[in-house]
């Protein structure tokens, strides 16, 4: 019995809600009527799929049952079609009666519905061939059932529906079975089930004849429910398709959007490495002129965000070389500088990117910044007369304003007054970047990162520290954290591998940290802020 004709609609009610809702005249049709005067059994099929959304919407489950139960007993060949809409009825009512909790109802005929629904389930599933997709509907509705009652047959209902859409994917024209059974695995949180059937039905649209469209919109789908890998699959055929097919604009647009999608962003999903392959090609296909102002900052930042500062620096780099007028160039010379000082160790470098910054002819945020720098680096070398210069230019540049670098230029300057030496933590996140005996630390034992990476004034964010010390046999090692930087009102302590913060001032905000075992120091890391 083929009824593949209707397996579209089968999967919204797979899926837990019913039908898109009929039309009003639906409800007053005679469907008992007009299944018995269907000339075929697909087309009763879609009477009955009509019928349970108006029945289903005014949530006459019982209605629609005994309209079932009716039709097939006039109806010999429709019993198949009737088993499997009644275990699906009293499912959703079951559910239902849960949603209004309504427990008389529950309690005095929950036995007989939960007997309904594996009956005649379990009789759909003997009747409908195995490339009937009712037949994966009928299974993946009994699995949800003992998954819901919690009861012993859940782990035998899964593996049965498992290898039900195994055989059903063999020979499978319709692959939205597929995709609707992994979606309901993944509601209820069995990842690995649904990992498995994300993947073959990945496989299975890649090797299909679906449109570039359909294509395209199945890859979103996966995007947006966060199954990345499939949706990158999908969407790296996608473009393979369109670069033989499509203009050379439309390719150029198409991939611009796709690196967008996946490139860093403060909310929402993203893979910054899959971002930059995509990047990578479109320089490859179309030159690097194709980077406007706001592609070349985001290829930036993905760099960033991703840790790899070699790289940052380099498309910060030119990206404050091709647009000296855009809002972040000044952002992007001031990471350029720290990534200077911090990653490359080049002090001449960050003094002159530094000093640029301090040259600019309006008073900001990474202006002031950069005169801090200054100061810090002056003071670190034990120059304290130039640096207390700087800090001191600092504070009559920024006024009224930028409250929180002042106040760390304060605190430098109360250092050199009393003659005090450079703050412990400052002191020893220079010294392990910049001395010379230090030089096998390489940042790669340290990864900091902060939640979000990009506030508000006044928003709350957690910096949280992750480090991979030395191996010690079996003893645990005792880890310490010397936080530096802009760590905003935040108490960083030096027992603690995270803490909460936020800031007044809008500005880029930089951490330092150097974590230490009772043998000696294990790495440092640095992680820029946004506060916008």
């Amino acid at each position: 019995m083929k009824r593949l004709l209707i397996a579209a609609c089968m999967i919204i009610f797979a899926c837990g809600s019913a039908c898109a809702q009929p039309p009003q005249a639906s409800k007053d049709k005679d469907f008992s009527k007009e299944i018995l005067s269907a000339k075929t059994d697909i087309e009763a099929a879609e009477i009955l799929e009509e019928a349970q959304g108006a029945f289903f919407e005014q949530n006459r489950y019982q209605e629609f049952v005994d309209l079932l139960a009716s039709a097939a007993k006039k109806k010999k060949t429709i019993a198949p079609l009737a088993d499997y809409y009644t275990g699906a009825a009293r499912y959703q009512q079951m559910k239902y009666l849960e949603e209004t909790q309504n427990w008389d109802e529950y309690f005095s005929k929950g036995n007989d519905y939960r007997k309904d629904i594996t009956d005649n389930l379990d009789r759909a599933v003997r009747a409908f061939p195995e490339a009937d997709p009712l037949r994966v509907y009928s299974r993946l509705i009994l699995w949800r059932f003992h998954k819901d009652q919690q009861d012993v047959f859940n782990e035998q209902a899964l593996e049965d529906l498992m290898a039900a859409v195994k055989v059903y994917a063999a020979e499978a024209k319709d692959l939205k079975p597929l995709k609707a059974v992994a979606d309901k695995l993944l509601d209820y949180d069995v990842k690995d089930k649904a990992k498995e059937l994300y993947k073959l039905y990945g496989e299975k649209v890649i090797s299909s004849d679906l449109s570039d469209d359909e294509l395209q919109n199945t890859a979103m789908s996966f995007y947006k429910q966060g199954t990345m890998e499939l949706a990158q699959a999908l969407y790296t055929v996608y473009i393979d398709r369109i670069s033989k097919s499509a203009s050379p604009d439309k390719v150029k647009l198409e991939m611009i959007d796709i690196a967008e999608l996946f490139s860093y962003k403060k909310d929402g999903a993203y893979d910054i490495d899959y971002a930059e392959k995509i990047f990578s090609r479109i320089e490859e296909m179309f030159g690097p002129d194709v980077f406007d102002e706001g592609l070349a900052y985001q290829r930036a930042l993905n760099a960033e965000k991703n840790k790899d500062y070699t790289r940052a620096k380099e498309l910060y780099t030119s990206f404050s070389g091709s647009y000296p007028q855009s809002e972040h160039f000044e952002g992007a010379l001031l990471k350029t500088g720290i990534i200077a000082l911090y990653v490359d160790k080049d002090i001449k470098a960050a003094q002159e990117i530094f000093g640029r910054l301090a040259g600019q002819p309006v008073v900001s945020a990474q202006a002031i910044t950069g005169l801090y720098y200054l100061g810090l680096i002056a003071q670190w070398q034990g120059e304290n007369a130039l640096a207390k210069e700087y800090y001191t230019k600092l504070i009559e540049s920024a006024k009224d304003g930028f409250g929180e670098t002042v106040s760390l230029a304060n605190a430098r300057l109360l250092e050199i007054e009393e003659s005090r030496p450079l703050e412990f933590n400052i002191k020893t996140m220079l010294d392990m970047t910049l001395k010379p005996e230090n030089s096998r630390f390489s940042m790669n034992r340290v990864d900091i990162k902060a939640s979000p990476s990009e506030v508000s004034p006044g928003g709350e964010l957690t910096v949280t520290a992750n480090a991979t010390p030395p191996e010690s046999g079996c003893m645990q090692v005792q880890l310490q954290y010397f936080w530096s930087g802009d760590t905003g009102k935040g108490a960083a302590s030096y027992q603690e591998n995270s803490f909460t913060t936020s800031y007044a001032d809008p500005g880029i905000k930089i951490i330092g940290l150097v974590v230490t075992t009772p043998a000696g120091v294990v790495d440092r890391g640095i992680e820029f802020i946004d506060v916008i």
